[in-house]
């Protein structure tokens, strides 16, 4: 697996202090447990963590995200995420990144997607009570594209299956966009089978034009 594009370092810097978002946690954990190169650089962000640590005076701690997001991704008691609506039946069987694979307790293969227009899926995944960023499957149908559109908060997507090209560069298996409300895209599915993306979003997108805002609150994204 050829990786090109990885986490930023003040996601990364978030990840080892334990303060990002359950939701993003995820998402990050899940590019660093195949990602040889984010894996050395959250190494490090730990290490320059603990020795400022050690340089203040002891405060109570606030909730660790990250340790809850571990917490329940070392729990392996079944199927944790719930069921959708009959979905699209072509899906690439592709092993999940260890900290999905936990929290699905099932392959890609076995998801019940939601269908939505246009050639779009999702399949919704859990988080703890009071998170309020949205974790969940996207899959998008070769050849097809996402509007335009920007962010109103900070999104991460990891690329599980297929791959896709916007103006930022072709992202394929492996790979994350780490992109922020600054950030206006359209991509663009470019390989012969469905693109599977895992994704922790603050908001929902904000689409350029008139139909897909009007179709936005079917297609949940």
């Amino acid at each position: 697996m050829s990786i090109s594009h990885h986490l930023d370092d003040a996601t990364l810097m978030a990840l080892a202090s334990g303060t990002l978002d359950e939701a993003f946690a995820t998402v990050a954990l899940a590019h660093v447990d195949w990602c040889g190169h984010c894996q050395a650089a959250l190494q490090k962000a730990e290490a320059v963590g603990g020795v400022a640590l050690e340089e203040l005076a002891p405060e109570p701690m606030a909730d660790d995200a990250l340790a809850a997001v571990l917490a329940r991704l070392d729990d392996d008691g079944g199927d944790t995420a719930p069921g959708g609506e009959a979905g699209a039946d072509t899906v690439v069987d592709l092993a999940a990144p260890g900290p999905l694979a936990r929290l699905l307790g099932k392959p890609l293969a076995e998801i019940k997607w939601k269908t939505l227009p246009g050639g779009f899926a999702t399949y919704d995944l859990p988080t703890s009570k009071g998170v309020k960023s949205r974790l969940q499957l996207l899959k998008i149908g070769p050849g097809r594209a996402i509007p335009e559109h920007g962010h109103r908060g900070n999104e991460l997507t990891l690329i599980l299956a297929g791959s896709y090209t916007d103006a930022f560069g072709h992202f394929g298996r492996g790979d994350i966009a780490d992109v922020d409300a600054t950030v206006a895209h359209q991509p663009v599915i470019n390989s012969g089978e469905d693109c599977i993306c895992l994704v922790a979003s603050e908001a929902p997108m904000k689409f350029h034009s008139l139909m897909p805002r009007l179709l936005q609150p079917i297609l949940g994204i």
